[in-house]
């Protein structure tokens, strides 16, 4: 086992799982185990990974553990530990992984005992053979979790369905594979927080990307969550409106433009025919507002393009 040495700071919809017989080459897999303080689930997650997948790289994230975590992964052979001097956030451990990863694929995978090494495997199946460019571990309703973050998440997905237009099985699994020089095109939009995993889903989504998903079972979690349910809710509900924007300018400014345009011209036609009265100062403030956020929409559509060249990969050049 080796450290690295501390650091400052589509498209396939549905099922996709292995074929029968199919042998994924898991040696072109990295998988990224971001880590703060799992002393209780840690030892046993990289050993059940290590026998179940011989040939991939681990790469543990110890994101500023204050607990036995950094210890038990010097311990475990053939693992990589890559150690933030401070707490930087979930987010902030997989960028870490990501770039720290050496293979051309990379899955995220929890520290905290709740997933299974076998559908890992069928996870990274897909994405390993060029059929899917990332491939997301859907929890079925055998899985297990926190029953007080059920309606948040509930909302949540409802919010991503509606701007990504189209259903999503599960928006925030922490089981999920990647091509690696898709994902690393948009490590610059992923943010630091528990949020990552719901903007990734949602950048590949609205990237064009070819999205696949397969069953997973997650089982309880060892050790405590350090996740905060309102604050990094509203987080992620905030970053969900940074990521359709990012995609979707026109449309969101659009309809908030036509949200205050349709009923301010119907409101002074109203008063100004019916009663006629001429029309009222409010509803030309309605009008005029809509109509300057239309027009905003247009500009935002135009930085947004600028903005999409460096989601795309650059061209070969053509010349001998």
């Amino acid at each position: 086992m080796r450290e690295a040495s501390p650091l400052g700071e589509a498209v396939s919809r549905g099922s996709n799982e292995p074929r029968p017989g199919a042998r994924p080459d898991l040696s072109r897999l990295s998988i990224i185990i971001p880590a703060y303080n799992e002393e209780e689930g840690i030892g046993d997650t990289v050993a059940r990974l290590r026998a179940a997948c011989p040939a991939a790289e681990i790469v543990v994230v110890d994101d500023g553990s204050t607990d036995g975590t950094r210890a038990i992964v010097l311990r475990t052979p053939d693992v990589r530990l890559v150690s933030h001097r401070r707490n930087r956030g979930y987010g902030a451990a997989i960028k870490t992984g990501i770039r720290q990863a050496t293979r051309p694929c990379v899955a995220w995978y929890d520290a905290d005992g709740q997933h299974d090494p076998h559908d890992l495997v069928a996870v990274a199946t897909p994405v390993l053979a060029d059929e899917s460019d990332v491939v997301i571990g859907v929890r079925g309703r055998e899985s297990t979790g926190p029953l007080p973050r059920l309606p948040g998440k509930w909302l949540l997905a409802w919010v991503a369905r509606i701007v990504s237009g189209e259903p999503i099985p599960d928006l925030n699994s922490g089981l999920r594979c990647f091509r690696r020089d898709v994902l690393r095109r948009y490590l610059h939009l992923l943010p630091d927080g528990f949020s990552a995993s719901t903007t990734s889903t949602l950048m590949m989504l609205k990237g064009g990307h070819r999205v696949g998903y397969v069953p997973i079972v997650a089982r309880p979690r060892l050790g405590h969550s350090s996740v905060k349910m309102v604050s990094d809710g509203l987080r992620t509900l905030h970053l969900i409106v940074r990521i359709v924007v990012l995609f979707e300018a026109f449309r969101v400014f659009s309809v908030l433009g036509l949200a205050m345009l349709v009923p301010g011209l119907a409101y002074g036609l109203a008063v100004a025919v019916v009663r006629g009265q001429g029309f009222p100062t409010l509803a030309g403030t309605a009008v005029i507002a809509g109509l300057l956020t239309f027009f905003m929409g247009i500009v935002a559509d135009q930085v947004v393009e600028l903005r999409k060249e460096r989601l795309e990969p650059a061209d070969p050049d053509p010349r001998p």
